[in-house]
């Protein structure tokens, strides 16, 4: 089990599904999304731009979930410290039952 924690958002890895839990007041989300349900993954990153200082500055890169529903959530790297080992561990459950 992976459990990945950074505020406003925990997320929650394990065999069969991932739990996100969001505190934005007023309100908590609670959101769990089993694997099975899962019909595509993908990331994106959009363009970068230059700051007054001539130096590049990176977007974040986001992880798209889309689900067999038609619901679709996105993780973004800005919101977790360890977002390339959350990817990781969708990807890894996601592809090794494949």
């Amino acid at each position: 089990m992976l459990y990945i924690k950074s505020f406003p958002k925990t997320v929650l890895v394990t065999v069969d599904s991932i739990t996100i839990d969001e505190y934005s007041l007023p309100k908590f989300k609670h959101i769990t999304i089993k694997y099975a349900d899962i019909k595509e993954t993908g990331t994106y990153r959009q363009q970068g731009n230059f700051n007054r200082y001539g130096s590049f500055r990176l977007q974040p890169e986001t992880l798209n979930i889309e689900l067999h529903n038609g619901e679709s959530y996105e993780i973004s790297e800005n919101d977790f410290q360890n977002y390339n080992n959350l990817k990781s561990a969708i990807y890894d459950h996601l592809f090794r039952n494949k």
